[in-house]
């Protein structure tokens, strides 16, 4: 019996074999049509799988409001004790206004600069937030001058230092300090003297890697290990974040009521 035929079409040409325009011997073929191959993605399963990634990442609350209240540049002009503080650290050009600007959802609540070290004292920042099937409440911002690269003498480091070590020491309303950490550069000796001295006095305190969304998949996946590995055995909570993305921002949200008292 005959092989049946695969699915195809018949066409005719004209061999090139004459030496004159038109001449040359016709020839019939038949050219099977392949099979469809199948795509690489399923329709609709990059939809899907972008839905779970938003599904693992909370939503931030809303920000009802939030302005700038005082800069502290001693311990007698911080202002009276009001709402919950988070405390945020980190050296110079960590990022701290840019996040601080992104979980205010503000886009100028804390002013960037070119320059590191611009920040001079405890600078306060005041917010109402509602988280999700919740009421709202009363928050406090608390941005620590920067360390490490800012560009201001000793004597005024040193003066900082007494500052905060002031501040973070006495603050009964003080709940967490979050310590800023470049991603790109990971733990290093101002960063592990921070956590250490943080750690001896008993104040809570979480590291939050920043400026995620300048590493590929594979180097987000070493860090987290990269970092708990060179602060020792003393582990603490760790958060990835881009506020250039929002990325984390939600997960970093959670950590920040919880330790405020105002969410499971």
């Amino acid at each position: 019996p005959r092989t049946p035929r695969a699915s195809g079409v018949d066409v005719t040409f004209r061999t090139q074999e004459g030496s004159t325009r038109g001449s040359g011997w016709l020839k019939k073929m038949h050219l099977p049509i392949p099979p469809a191959r199948a795509p690489a993605v399923e329709p609709g399963e990059e939809l899907r799988e972008n839905a779970e990634v938003s599904a693992r990442e909370p939503s931030p609350p809303t920000v009802v409001d939030a302005s700038y209240v005082v800069e502290a540049r001693d311990l007698a002009t911080i202002p009276p004790e009001g709402p919950a503080e988070i405390a945020i650290a980190g050296r110079s050009n960590v990022g701290k206004s840019t996040l601080l600007n992104g979980l205010s959802q503000r886009l100028g609540l804390a002013r960037t600069s070119k320059t590191p070290g611009r920040t001079r004292g405890l600078i306060f920042f005041d917010l109402r937030v509602r988280p999700a099937g919740a009421d709202e409440l009363p928050l406090r911002f608390v941005d620590l001058p920067g360390y490490g690269f800012a560009q201001v003498a000793r004597k005024m480091r040193l003066g900082w230092g007494e500052l905060v070590e002031g501040y973070v020491e006495r603050r009964p309303t003080l709940r967490i300090v979050l310590s800023l950490v470049d991603s790109r550069r990971g733990i290093e000796d101002e960063e592990r003297e921070l956590y250490e001295w943080l750690r001896l006095h008993d104040i809570v305190h979480h590291v939050v890697l920043t400026k995620t969304d300048k590493l590929s998949a594979s180097e987000r996946g070493l860090l987290r290990d990269r970092v708990r590995a060179s602060l020792g055995p003393h582990p603490v909570p760790l958060w990835l974040v881009s506020a250039q993305t929002g990325e984390g921002l939600g997960r970093l949200w959670g950590a920040i009521l919880r330790a405020a008292g105002s969410s499971p």
